[in-house]
């Protein structure tokens, strides 16, 4: 139209730009992506921002190039720039080899100094070795992902500890420690990491995750070190999420761990998963033990999440709120003094999907639980009335239920606690 300004201002294309790219990224569009920093000057630089923000690199059955890579780091002055994220995925065994392919540490570290902006590493099934060197840089990072597959005998814990000695600090460290088959420890690891443990250094850590389906990993050399790292950087260690999909007797460790080292003293946030644990409950487990769940002791703990997660036995049946007895155990123990809100988060860790989702609610009425679901409802019940009490069902599922449904059904099962106050997290709609 005659007289009529048609043209967009800038900023507008920009964050349309913005909000395209950022699509592209979030969908791993990356051909994509790709194809439109070639549209103009102005699509260039934020679209190389996006398509170098993260690298994997795939492995297979052939060796990392990593000294390629880090070349590639310092000559390339975008992905240098832009690079935050880091992955290096050994990629799926048919036949796991007798000794899989290692990453010597050296060129983990001449990659993290070519990749000045790097925030995020993560190892996926990528045995380390070598040795990092004597004198290192301090060096911080936000997070450290190690994930193992491949079963872990006594002593296969080294090359996981020889990446985090190169940090003197994380933000966060997650352990994903897991029961596989096929790859063992050389001879002489198990030496290696006593002498580690007894010389070596581990980073100051805010947060730890530690995940792990077996108990064939040597757990208390990593408490050790954990201690270790506690008394040295006072108020460090802040928040822990544990993730146990082992035994009892895993949880048995854990729960010492943190209620009889320096961590009580620091921690301010736990998130705890006991997992298949729970199966023994309560007619396997002797009652000496049962004062392990006492966390009483963690002096400064502000918010405790204790999580519900529907998963298998190895019958194959499913099984739901096994952590009941537990967990009303746990609250009926000495108050935790600092604690301020309990959150309770349901989650499915199995693949039944939408048929799970619509029939969970179901399974919380079931009057066989309601014995159960009565003595957990007369615990929260009785909780100070200054900790708010948290359900959260964000995680569990995202269609097949009318939220509405789910306080109804809280109404039903915990109506003590309903009565007295709730926050209720539910799903998106």
């Amino acid at each position: 139209m005659d007289g009529v300004d048609t043209t967009i201002p800038t900023p507008v294309i920009a964050d349309i730009i913005h909000l395209i790219l950022n699509h592209l990224h979030d969908s791993k569009e990356l051909a994509a992506l790709a194809r439109c920093s070639l549209v103009c000057r102005a699509w260039l630089y934020p679209s190389r921002r996006y398509l170098f923000h993260t690298i994997t690199l795939h492995n297979g059955s052939k060796r990392f190039n990593l000294p390629a890579f880090a070349e590639f780091l310092r000559t390339c002055s975008d992905a240098r720039t832009f690079l935050q994220h880091l992955v290096l995925n050994s990629g799926d065994f048919e036949d796991i080899p007798e000794e899989m392919p290692g990453v010597d540490v050296k060129d983990i570290l001449a990659i993290l100094d070519a990749g000045t902006n790097i925030r995020q590493l993560s190892l996926q099934d990528v045995p380390c070795c070598g040795e990092p060197g004597e004198s290192l840089p301090q060096r911080t990072l936000d997070h450290l992902y190690i994930y193992r597959w491949f079963e872990l005998p006594q002593g296969d814990l080294m090359d996981v500890l020889i990446v985090t000695s190169l940090f003197e600090r994380l933000d966060t460290l997650e352990l994903s420690l897991n029961a596989g088959n096929g790859y063992r420890a050389p001879n002489g690891s198990f030496d290696r990491l006593e002498h580690h443990v007894q010389n070596g250094s581990f980073p100051s850590i805010r947060s730890l995750h530690l995940s792990t389906s077996t108990d064939r990993w040597p757990a208390q050399s990593l408490y050790q070190l954990i201690q270790r790292s506690c008394v040295q950087y006072p108020n460090s260690l802040q928040q822990m999420t544990f993730e146990a999909w082992g035994t009892w007797e895993c949880i048995v460790r854990f729960c010492r761990f943190i209620c009889l080292s320096d961590v009580r003293f620091h921690l301010r946030e736990l998130e705890f998963h006991p997992g298949g644990g729970w199966y023994q409950w309560p007619a396997n487990i002797p009652v000496s033990d049962w004062g392990v769940l006492d966390l009483s002791r963690l002096e400064k703990l502000e918010q405790l999440t204790l999580g519900f997660d529907h998963t298998k036995t190895q019958r194959g049946d499913g099984q739901v709120f096994q952590e009941l007895h537990p967990y009303t155990f746990v609250l009926r123990q000495r108050p935790l003094a600092a604690l301020r809100r309990l959150t309770l988060k349901f989650r499915n860790t199995t693949r039944e999907g939408t048929a799970l989702r619509r029939s969970y609610l179901d399974r919380m009425r079931n009057p066989t639980r309601k014995p159960a679901w009565d003595a957990f409802d007369s615990a929260l019940q009785a909780l100070p009335n200054w900790i708010q009490v948290v359900f959260d069902f964000t995680a569990l599922w995202s269609d097949g239920v009318q939220p509405d449904a789910i306080d109804q059904c809280l109404r039903e099962v915990v109506p003590l606690t309903h009565a007295k106050g709730i926050v209720l997290r539910q799903p998106s709609a």
